[in-house]
């Protein structure tokens, strides 16, 4: 599986549910909930949404993040943007 698979425009494209594809093309993310996350928001109340939409795909994309949806090992994530900018440990670092 392709990290970011999700959200390629063909993959977008083919969602019956507009809403979800416009979320995702306008920044929403998924992200693992083993893994550490700041400066997001994340939105777990969405998640059986997404799933619904990426299991309509009925391949192995979809199966793919609607399992992981649905077992809570991803969630719905909208990063935040601005000023507030919190840095991961090393983060700064790296991108100087």
């Amino acid at each position: 599986m392709r990290p970011g698979a999700y959200r390629e425009s063909e993959v977008l494209a083919r969602l019956r549910d507009r809403a979800v594809a416009d979320l995702v093309a306008k920044g929403a993310r998924l992200a693992l909930t083993s893994q550490p996350m700041s400066n997001v928001t994340r939105r777990p109340d969405l998640s059986e949404r997404f799933a619904d939409a990426y299991a309509a795909l009925d391949d192995e994309v979809g199966r793919h993040y609607a399992g992981q949806l649905r077992s809570g090992q991803c969630v719905p994530i909208f990063p935040h943007e601005g000023p507030d900018r919190v840095w991961a440990p090393g983060e700064l670092f790296m991108r100087s």
